[in-house]
């Protein structure tokens, strides 16, 4: 039987009218364009991602045929370029590129210098050769999980085989066998680190915090090395600056690793569009680390321009035809060898870290809650508990968690069931509003989820001092809200509230039958059902019924039989809370309460961390635990995050934490909380006496019992809600899969998942706009008569602090305590909200971005890892030589990337 078709070089066509990102990766699929369209690029083969999740799937085995497709395609390069794969004396040596359908800078391995060996640098004797070896070593040790010591950056020329030499025996010491020494076993392996480095724990977590595919896998772009006299990107607009028209060109001597490691400090070129270098917009000298990729050695002084201005205008006439091909701006990694540029990727710039783009968000954000303030009469909107579970919905998730919660939905069915008829408004529209990418409620609309026309409301000026008081039931009256008909409708009024009132007495003492015997049974009938289906045979209009049908049955029936519980708990607690308050003070009536309510019989949640615990231990397999706990996950409540059994490699890494960690039993400390519970109970009745209330005995024991059957049900509830999610969820994915957009289908609304046409274009928009409005600060409450309270713009700087100039490589401002980074420090030993100090940003510390406001760099360009990664991220880095002597732990900073200076505010963080 004849193997799939694992690989493709640029000029192959794809089978099947795959799209070529998905099947390619971005990096080759961009590879596929340039060379379609004719420009200079070095020859290639791009393993698909496929072959990634084949060789995950499969226990790191490589799937059937892809080796021989490997030999075959590295056989097709060396006859391309006239040299043999490492062999001298002309070896071709080969650039082993990871490169996903998104992009994930610095989260993937590339390995360059594939194929060199001792060998082949013992019979070359070329110094540059050992440097190149070096890092090479050096970077094979780290991919394949073991760290090695390469001392200076900065070997001398006669030093670097012996410092190579050196290196070969610690990785011998370190990792128990010698180097690799066969070139195609090193091929072979190299290209089994970078799929590897697809499930790597920086790449994961990346993945779930951007909201991308985290099943699609890397494609491996193999690429003939050259030796280049030059090498650096090229940027088609001025990254650092919103609408800047001018090319921006980095460049240092030799391979371009160096820039984009940040280990070089680069020269820097400026041109306008009409070819014209700009004049003192040259940055120089390029001081490279001399522990370089193999290259040809410079002809030029280091002081001296490395390149000219015909070789200027020659690159930039390149990036405007890549231009015309990406239809945007592009940033170019480029080379230069044998006299002409060569192109090594490209790719479509974003800018979603741009100053001026973020101010422009922030105005559009301002006009359209105006516009929702006017057109809904809002007074005021208040943090809803939504948010601490679901604190960035995409706009698919908002869409149903708006239908969830609003009237219609099963919120506004719940409130029906105990006899209550929420107003046509709440109906339609929901309470709901998104605030800066944040979830709100509406105080006056949630009102209105009791009836339309009463006149009881929140009271504005209570919510703005206590915003919790909106979990609570309206209790202030509100004339204004009462509309002409009411004395009319009074007798009416005054009847749904004694009605409601009965139904919810009613209702609590019941309420946990009626979810264990009514509604689960038949609930978990429909998904155990549901879970069999195959979506595949489906057609497009019968998957679209489908996940309707699954809506509705989820968010519109369950939702209101799971919140039932949830809200009679919530009453019983509050209920008991109040009465040891009144009864004992606030202090000791709040602790008296909570005491009676801890270490209650174990719900879902807490039996998912007593998994996790068990799994860490080796008391339960990964299959026991997804079999229980498979359809939950980090982030759950956002229909884009994966579950579970999606990503059992990351909850295998979670497993192995705890364990390293010595996390304490979460069932002993459940145990000691019971323990602490019981002692409350009995010393209830005694301390009610001592404040003169023991004639409250029986009425405040039936409220703590009652309070500890319901509240369990919270999380058993939700744990049983999220079952129907992930059938959601599963819809949603194939609908993605069919339209050929991944992850990118959470980007769409409700209504488009069924549209013949979207825009890939309009999604990417969608989807940097969302990232940028989470960057906006936010209050507990908003008053629509004074949005200014949504400012982006940091604190002033202090006026008598020191300012220092610095290079910007990514814009935007922002404050914090300093954490300087050394190779002493654990990685990630930071706490969230500092300004991150280090030499430079190497892929290893990239996770650190993740907690940090601010970057700032001792050197680096604007396509170093931690340049890309922090625009990408909307976070502000500068360029600052020396800042780790300069700064110290704990000071407190301003890093202005927009003006590009650092403040010290002469103070140290607590």
């Amino acid at each position: 039987m004849k193997s799939p078709r694992w690989l493709y070089h640029p000029r192959e066509p794809l089978s099947e009218a795959r799209d070529p990102v998905t099947a390619l990766g971005g990096k080759g699929a961009a590879l596929r364009m340039l060379c379609a369209a004719g420009l200079p690029t070095p020859p290639c083969f791009t393993i698909g991602t496929e072959a990634c999740r084949q060789y995950l799937a499969g226990g790191r085995c490589w799937p059937d045929g892809l080796w021989e497709q490997v030999v075959e395609a590295v056989g097709e390069l060396e006859r391309k370029v006239g040299r043999p794969f490492c062999s001298a004396p002309q070896p071709l040596l080969l650039a082993v590129r990871s490169g996903g359908p998104e992009s994930m800078p610095g989260m993937l391995l590339t390995l360059l210098n594939c194929g060199l060996t001792q060998g082949l640098a013992e019979s070359l004797a070329d110094a540059g050769l050992w440097s190149a070896y070096v890092r090479f070593v050096s970077d094979f040790a780290a991919a394949t999980g073991f760290e090695l010591h390469a001392g200076s950056d900065e070997l001398r020329p006669h030093d670097a085989r012996r410092g190579c030499l050196a290196l070969l025996e610690q990785y011998a010491c370190v990792c128990g066998r010698p180097f690799p020494q066969d070139p195609w076993d090193l091929l072979q392996q190299c290209i089994s680190a970078v799929f590897d480095s697809w499930s790597s724990e920086r790449a994961a977590t990346f993945r779930r915090l951007r909201q991308l595919d985290d099943a699609s896998g890397t494609a491996v772009t193999v690429q003939a090395m050259l030796a280049v006299e030059a090498a650096g990107v090229l940027f088609s607009h001025d990254p650092r600056q919103p609408g800047g028209e001018a090319f921006v060109i980095e460049a240092v001597r030799g391979l371009g690793d160096q820039l984009v490691s940040g280990h070089a400090q680069p020269q820097r070129y400026e041109v306008d569009r009409a070819g014209t270098v700009l004049p003192g917009r040259r940055a120089g000298p390029a001081r490279l680390a001399f522990a370089n990729r193999l290259s040809v050695q410079a002809t030029t002084e280091p002081g001296e321009p490395i390149l000219d201005a015909s070789q200027l205008t020659e690159l930039c006439a390149l990036a405007v035809r890549v231009e015309s091909l990406l239809g945007g701006p592009a940033d170019v990694e480029w080379g230069w060898a044998a006299g002409q540029f060569w192109l090594f990727q490209a790719r479509r710039m974003d800018q979603p870290d741009s100053g001026q783009r973020l101010a422009e968000v922030r105005a559009e954000e301002l006009e359209r809650l105006e516009r929702s303030a006017r057109e809904y009469g809002t007074r005021l909107w208040v943090r809803h508990n939504l948010d601490e579970t679901l604190p960035a919905p995409t706009p698919l998730t908002w869409d149903l968690v708006r239908r969830w919660m609003s009237g219609r939905g099963g919120y506004g069915r719940l409130y029906r069931g105990l006899g209550y008829a929420p107003s046509r408004r709440v109906c339609e529209h929901g309470f709901l509003e998104l605030v800066a990418g944040r979830i709100y409620a509406d105080p006056d609309r949630l009102a209105e989820i009791f009836g339309a026309g009463w006149p009881v409301g929140y009271d504005v000026n209570a919510l703005q001092r206590s915003p919790q008081l909106i979990e609570r039931g309206p209790t202030s009256l509100a004339p204004e809200r009462a509309d002409p008909w009411l004395l009319f409708r009074l007798p009416v009024l005054l009847w749904t509230v004694w009605r409601g009132s009965r139904r919810v007495k009613r209702e609590s003492v019941r309420v946990a039958e009626r979810f264990e015997q009514r509604a689960l049974p038949t609930y978990l009938t429909y998904v155990r059902q549901q879970r069999q289906a195959d979506l595949t045979p489906l057609s497009d209009a019968e998957l679209a019924a489908l996940l309707e049908e699954r809506c509705a049955r989820v968010l519109d029936e369950f939702a209101a039989e799971w919140l039932r519980p949830a809200f009679f708990a919530a009453l019983a607690m509050r209920a008991l809370e109040s009465r040891l308050v009144r009864l004992m003070g606030a202090e000791e009536g709040g602790r008296g309460a909570r005491d009676l309510v801890r270490g209650l019989a174990e719900p879902p949640t807490a039996a998912c961390q007593a998994a996790l615990y068990r799994l860490a231990q080796g008391q339960l397999s990964v299959a026991q635990f997804l079999q229980e706990f498979g359809h939950r996950g980090p982030g759950e409540m956002e229909l884009a995050a994966p579950r579970w059994r999606e990503i059992p490699n990351q909850l295998q890494r979670l497993a192995a934490w705890l364990r390293d960690t010595k996390a304490a039993d979460p069932e002993t400390l459940r145990q000691r909380a019971a323990e602490e519970r019981e002692r409350a109970w009995r010393s209830l009745a005694e301390r009610l006496a001592d404040h003169g209330a023991s004639s409250f005995i029986p009425v405040v024991e039936r409220e703590a019992r009652q309070a500890q059957q319901l509240l369990p049900y919270r999380e058993s509830a939700r744990h049983t809600f999220l079952l129907g999610y992930e059938l959601i969820r599963q819809a949603v994915r194939e609908i993605g899969r069919r339209r050929k957009l991944g992850e990118d289908v959470f980007f769409l609304r409700y209504d488009e998942l069924s549209a013949l046409q979207f825009s890939r274009e309009g999604i990417r928009q969608r989807r940097q706009r969302w990232q940028l409005v989470q960057r906006l600060a936010v209050p507990e409450t908003v008053d629509p008569g004074h949005l200014e309270a949504l400012d982006a713009a940091p604190p002033q700087p202090a006026t008598a602090g020191v300012r220092m100039e610095a290079t910007v490589i990514s814009a935007g401002t922002a404050r914090g305590p300093v954490r300087i980074w050394t190779a002493a420090r654990s990685a990630y030993d930071m706490p969230a909200g500092s300004v991150l100090v280090c030499p430079s940003l190497d892929t290893g510390l990239t996770p650190l971005l993740l907690r940090a406001v601010a970057v700032v760099v001792e050197r680096g360009g604007l396509l170093s890892h931690g340049a890309i990664v922090a625009r990408q991220l909307g976070i502000p880095a500068v360029v600052l030589a020396g800042a780790g002597q300069l700064l110290r732990d704990g000071q407190v900073v301003v890093v202005d990337g927009d003006r590009g200076c650092l403040v010290c505010e002469g103070e140290s963080a607590p």
